[in-house]
């Protein structure tokens, strides 16, 4: 649809359900997850035709897939619920290095804007996620907050200074929060507006100087 809403236009007609739609850089494609009866897997959609194509074929679910900035590699987690981990592979499917361990719960990879640094949630402790960000190749992991509450789905503002992510900190509701890359510990404030619901970072417009949910 256009960015004042209008005009939607529906892309898939599949009997699978498809998630988490990530743009390729060039504007073509849109890679998404598709689940069916048997498990979740990453098709590419033409967005000009609404072709899908499936890059991933396995029996485990894959699923919160990101383009890089660069458009040769996507971002993705991997594996059934409880024990996932954090993938990255060409966009033709091949190529596949999982970067992080593969027990425990981790999820919704975000890549920088300079395509040096991949942002994802882990499960520190039942029911408590934390935000956590390492290097493309899977190195320097570092762990971004800090709170009995989950945290999740990290978003990177356009000059890789901060973090957007869902919490529910504030408890009952999940609020939008926006921390410093730099001081992730100290600089940490919510943006969600009142009344209160269940809020979840979507991407910054390309100035930066806002959000979409």
């Amino acid at each position: 649809m256009n960015l004042d809403g209008s005009e939607p236009r529906r892309l898939t007609h599949t009997a699978a359900d498809e998630s988490y739609p990530s743009w390729s850089p060039d504007g073509t494609e849109i890679v998404c997850s598709q689940h069916d009866s048997h498990d979740a897997e990453l098709c590419l959609v033409d967005v000009s035709t609404g072709e899908t194509r499936r890059i991933t074929d396995n029996d485990v679910d894959d699923w919160a897939p990101k383009w890089s900035p660069s458009g040769d590699r996507i971002a993705f987690a991997r594996g059934p619920f409880p024990n996932t981990c954090i993938c990255v592979m060409a966009p033709d499917g091949t190529d596949l290095v999982t970067l992080t361990a593969c027990s425990g719960y981790r999820g919704a990879p975000r890549w920088s804007p300079d395509g040096a640094w991949i942002a994802y949630y882990q499960e520190v402790a039942a029911g408590n996620t934390e935000i956590f960000i390492m290097a493309a190749d899977g190195s320097n992991p570092r762990r971004m907050t800090s709170h009995p509450q989950p945290d999740e789905f990290p978003v990177w503002s356009p000059d890789g200074a901060y973090l957007t992510f869902a919490s529910l900190r504030a408890g009952g509701y999940a609020d939008v929060y926006v921390m410093s890359v730099a001081s992730p510990l100290t600089e940490i404030w919510s943006v969600s507006p009142a009344p209160r619901g269940w809020d979840c970072p979507g991407a910054w417009v390309a100035e930066g100087s806002a959000l979409t949910p």
